[in-house]
């Protein structure tokens, strides 16, 4: 910002004169040829502390789609890459390997969501809601979208790793669920009881459940485009909604006609990726920006749930007081199992592959020197390159 209090451009893109603080800098960049070089400053302030990193340089390289990255790793042309690979085993005769050479064989630390929008008369009702949950395939999509790399998310809206494992209360897992995991069973017999005690049948005996007011259950299932594994899964679950009675549809969309819906509300139901990531303070953005009533899209509470009730105890798990923390954690849990206002149908795992050709070392479960999500995890066409002196 510059005297006059305006802010001021500086897009601190000259290699002579670059601003950084760790043990690279820019090198040279070409936006048009999809490129970016950084160098590693040999007298960087941290070595004494830190050490110097091996490579000299760092090469990130803009690849057209999925399939030119997996290709580019198997090559060899390509050291790291965070490309979303389902089958990780068929890359390790080319030396390339993830976190484990056993399922899910990624760290999985994200939940992707089955999105409804909870203005929408329909999924203002919690019956049909819980019955979606009851009826999602989970053990099918992990098997057949994700290739076993991936597991059954918590109900709890919490990934079952790290830190945030003691923040999901057992015992109300064993109560709801029947199970000390918060594992949603798959039960289709259930969720057509649940329908039925709802009032929600086939009245004109047209093959499609109705509210009780009459209105049928008809819907839309947007997914994304270009995404293989999401869209294995929306027809997986639509197929298992319909034996329902429910009239679903699928849309396959671009994510920035997905993005748009979800911000002004036109949507009905979205398999959705898995936000916020996991964070290294407090569970508190996991459900501040999913479920927080005073929030609106693209800031956070994404099915636009108004439940009030929450409010208190997500101001509460923002508390320095570890057990006012715990104690926030279970109310909201708690919230969650009776209104089920998002549905958690996979814990997908940070897509990290490495080739070991040219460099070794890498953080594995075996060697879990670092967190494996230790380069920004994106998925981006931007892969990593790594180069020798």
């Amino acid at each position: 910002m510059n005297a006059t209090g305006k802010i001021k451009s500086w897009l601190n893109d000259d290699p002579a004169k670059q601003v950084v603080s760790g043990p690279y800098k820019l090198y040279a960049y070409d936006k048009a040829a999809g490129y970016i070089i950084y160098e590693r400053i040999d007298d960087w302030w941290g070595k004494d502390i830190f050490g110097l990193p091996g490579p000299k340089y760092l090469v990130w390289t803009a690849y057209g789609n999925e399939q030119m990255r997996v290709l580019a790793l198997q090559e060899g042309n390509l050291d790291w890459d965070n490309v979303a690979v389902t089958d990780p085993w068929n890359l390790w005769p080319f030396n390339v390997y993830t976190w484990s050479t056993s399922a899910p064989y990624y760290v999985v630390d994200r939940i992707d969501i089955i999105l409804m929008n909870l203005q929408n008369k329909i999924f203002q009702n919690v019956a049909v809601r819980k019955a979606i949950a009851y009826a999602i395939p989970y053990g099918r999509i992990i098997e057949y979208a994700f290739g076993g790399a991936a597991k059954q998310p918590p109900a709890a809206l919490l990934p079952d790793v790290g830190y945030v494992s003691k923040y999901i209360n057992r015992t109300l897992c064993k109560q709801y669920w029947g199970n000390e995991n918060c594992l949603i069973p798959y039960d289709p017999g259930r969720a057509r009881r649940i329908l039925d005690e709802a009032g929600i049948i086939d009245r004109d005996r047209d093959g499609i459940r109705e509210l009780p007011d009459g209105t049928p259950i008809r819907f839309t299932m947007m997914v994304q485009s270009g995404w293989t594994v999401r869209q294995i899964t929306a027809e997986l679950i639509v197929d298992e909604l319909r034996k329902l009675g429910f009239d679903v549809s699928i849309q396959v969309v671009s994510s920035s006609v997905i993005d748009d819906s979800v911000e002004k509300g036109t949507f009905e139901m979205v398999v959705r990726y898995g936000m916020p990531e996991l964070s290294w303070q407090s569970p508190w953005d996991y459900y501040r920006l999913r479920l927080d009533p005073r929030l609106t899209p693209p800031s956070g509470n994404q099915p636009r749930y108004n439940n009030t009730e929450i409010i208190k105890w997500i101001d509460l798990l923002a508390s320095f007081n570890e057990n006012d923390k715990l104690l926030a954690a279970s109310k909201i849990q708690e919230i969650i199992y009776n209104d089920m206002p998002v549905i958690p149908y996979v814990e997908r795992g940070t897509w990290v592959q490495y080739n070991l050709n040219n460099w070794i070392g890498w953080p594995t479960e075996e060697n879990p020197w670092w967190w494996p999500s230790w380069v920004a995890s994106t998925t981006s066409n931007i892969c990593l390159l790594y180069t020798s002196d």
